[in-house]
């Protein structure tokens, strides 16, 4: 089975920052690694390394799929966003989110000790 990634760029609704964080962190994380091709996921929030930096997004979450088939594995996960299984918060800003698939084309590299 491949691993692929899944970046998603994401920003709450405007004045729902706390109620976005609390639920992407809190349930909406959980919710995916309930999907059977998801093993791990991770978020982050973007840090300026000069003052004038602007991000695409805000909010990055990180997820890994163990998968052969991207698109069957993001009907599924589309299939039950909005469901009881994962429901949406009214916090989450949809239309501006951004969700790419990545393989990897090279070994994982690390740090010599």
């Amino acid at each position: 089975m491949a691993r692929h990634i899944l970046l998603v760029l994401t920003e709450p609704v405007a004045g729902m920052e706390d109620e976005y964080n609390d639920w992407y962190s809190n349930t909406h994380l959980r919710d995916v690694l309930k999907l059977d091709d998801f093993v791990s996921a991770q978020r982050f929030e973007h840090v300026k390394k000069h003052d004038e930096d602007v991000a695409l997004r805000r909010y990055l979450a990180i997820y890994e799929a163990e998968t052969d088939d991207v698109r069957e594995t993001y009907k599924r996960l589309a299939a039950v966003g909005g469901t009881a299984a994962m429901p949406m918060s009214p916090a989450f800003d949809a239309p501006r989110t951004l969700g790419l698939y990545y393989k990897p084309i090279t070994e994982k590299l690390t740090k010599e000790a």
